[in-house]
């Protein structure tokens, strides 16, 4: 029979509950305190959590047919299972900080974009920006003193004219920003910003290497 202790449900009956080992007249009590006990809401809550990644974890080392000569060598996973949950708990974070130590190995780091702004310059190409080819891209396009436009046309177009991009923006604090995901290959690129009139009302220039 479920007894409330100092207002709140012991461990044991949380886990019992979560696990449906409680008979029905307890499920109801424990049901009623739930429904006005926060605390005891975020007991069950872990508890579901931690119980489901039990069974998970379970589940995958049963599949693994290398795994089962080990079983016969020691009391078996089923076993483990039916100890208090603390105890398997060590077991778990054991299992958890193996899966941490291969992951970040296993995993290549990705890239930030390259953060980019892009201001007009005319004649060659000192002081031009410089981009990591192949790399993403976030663009910044000065827009100060552009006539006003609910939107604007942005294109990057090679050295032979050829559109590589283009997007809408909208201008804010005198700025457009132009996402590049795939980056761009070597090469020189132009940026441009075209109006509503599809009139072009400024260049910028970047080369990618």
């Amino acid at each position: 029979m479920v007894i409330v202790m100092n207002d709140h449900l012991s461990e044991q009956q949380i886990e019992q509950y979560a696990m449906g080992k409680l008979a029905v007249q307890d499920c109801g009590l424990v049901e009623e305190h739930l429904l006005v006990c926060d605390s005891c809401q975020d007991a069950l809550q872990k508890t579901d959590v931690f119980i489901t990644h039990i069974r998970a974890v379970g589940k995958q080392l049963e599949q693994k047919p290398s795994n089962r000569g080990l079983w016969k060598r020691t009391p078996g996973f089923l076993g483990l299972v039916a100890r208090p949950l603390p105890a398997f708990a060590a077991s778990i974070c054991a299992i958890g900080l193996i899966a941490i130590a291969v992951v970040p190995r296993a995993t290549s780091p990705v890239s930030e974009p390259q953060q980019l702004s892009l201001v007009s310059q005319r004649g060659g190409d000192i002081g031009q920006p410089r981009a990591q080819a192949n790399r993403a891209l976030v663009l910044t396009l000065d827009a100060e003193g552009l006539p006003d436009s609910p939107t604007y046309r942005l294109t990057i177009v090679g050295e032979t004219g050829l559109e590589k991009l283009s997007s809408a923006a909208s201008a804010g604090n005198g700025r457009l920003t132009l996402n590049v995901p795939a980056g761009l290959p070597d090469g020189t690129y132009f940026v441009r910003i075209y109006g509503v009139a599809k009139d072009l009302q400024r260049e910028f220039a970047i080369v990618v290497k």
